[in-house]
């Protein structure tokens, strides 16, 4: 029977080295989930609400933020799919579930639900580590649906997206709606020959153009203001989509694909050009992505209860804090992992010779 394992494509298509621009669009999408959960925390752990402006723009991200980082681990899926089974499904559990797990238990610690581990369902969160549990089990699926040959491959996102209408908020949702847009990254990565054609500047701009109109409809939604009937896409409690109509789906693509275009075109994002500060800045977030993923979140809950406890409840206080306090920690964390194993083996488990003790000499 024949198959689409990536470890049998001629090496021409697959990437060579790493692509900075993925990085910046990551980068990016990470800081925006750290500000966006910077206004949700204070607002349900010490009922701080957000300004309209500031929720407003929250809001207008909402359906842009985990959707690209899901395209974007789609968008390599084949390098992944490169490696030998045996390595894919070990790396796997340790760059994804052994972090869902430690950090869930960390979670538990943070919130002082000490007790939610003796619940079966405790151990499926709705937390903020859905995106990890979507994305491993995403990659688990991955090798068997892969052999779908390109042509019909369409049909396991279109499929997805489908079943996310009749799917129950939650667990099933996101792995539907989300795990979509992860495979369509797989298409998109299996089909770039064809679609450099359209990586031009009008296209761009029509792209960004057209998912900045809808993304501000969405807003104004909020505000009263009907859409041909169309229902606004629901988010949930740390602001990704939960319940939408399918017309967001194009739309969604639509401002990934234009901000694709455009990450490609900042400086040094295709070549070895001097960089901007931003670019770089961006570039270093998103090639340490996971690390300041899973700080932010329980980090940000304990600043909001201390801030709460000594009587400082000003949101702009609170969601400065709870920023700043998410990356000076995690940029502590990126450079200490270098240094050390315990730390480093906060985010991914150890390799075996990791754990092996060191020789006598």
């Amino acid at each position: 029977m024949a198959t689409h394992d990536a470890a049998r494509r001629p090496a021409a298509t697959l990437p060579r080295r790493r692509e900075r621009w993925i990085d910046i669009i990551r980068g990016a999408a990470i800081l925006l989930v750290i500000a966006n959960h910077a206004i949700d925390v204070p607002l349900h752990i010490a009922d701080v609400a957000p300004g309209t402006i500031i929720d407003d723009l929250t809001l207008y991200f909402a359906p842009f933020r985990m959707t690209s980082l899901m395209l974007l681990s789609g968008l390599l899926l084949p390098l992944a799919l490169a490696k030998p089974r045996g390595r894919y499904y070990a790396s796997k559990l340790r760059t994804l579930a052994w972090p869902y797990v430690l950090w869930l238990v960390i979670f538990w610690v943070a919130t002082e639900n000490a007790t939610e581990w003796m619940r079966p369902d405790g151990w499926i969160t709705r937390s903020w580590l859905w995106f990890i549990l979507c994305l491993f089990l995403a990659y688990l699926a991955a090798p068997l649906l892969t052999r779908i040959p390109t042509p019909w491959f369409v049909a396991v996102p279109v499929t997805l997206w489908l079943l996310s209408i009749a799917a129950p908020d939650g667990t099933l949702f996101d792995l539907a709606y989300y795990g979509g847009f992860f495979f369509a990254g797989y298409l998109v990565a299996e089909n770039r020959h064809l679609l450099r054609r359209f990586d031009t500047t009008p296209t761009m701009l029509a792209l960004l153009g057209g998912s900045s109109l809808f993304a501000a409809i969405l807003v104004l939604q909020e505000h009263g203001l009907a859409l041909g009937g169309a229902e606004t896409p629901a988010t949930d409690d740390h602001g990704a989509i939960e319940r939408f109509d399918l017309i967001w789906v194009p739309v969604v693509l639509a401002g990934i694909a234009g901000t694709m275009l455009l990450a490609r075109r900042v400086r040094g994002a295709l070549d070895d050009a001097r960089q901007s500060a931003l670019s770089r800045a961006l570039q270093y977030v998103g090639r340490n992505s996971i690390v300041f993923y899973l700080i932010h979140y329980p980090l940000q809950i304990v600043v909001v209860k201390l801030l709460d406890s000594w009587g400082v409840t000003a949101q702009p206080v609170m969601m400065t804090a709870c920023i700043l306090a998410a990356l000076a920690v995690s940029f502590g964390a990126v450079a200490l992992r270098r240094r050390s194993r315990v730390v480093d083996a906060l985010f991914v488990f150890p390799r075996r010779e990791q754990l092996r003790p060191a020789r006598a000499r």
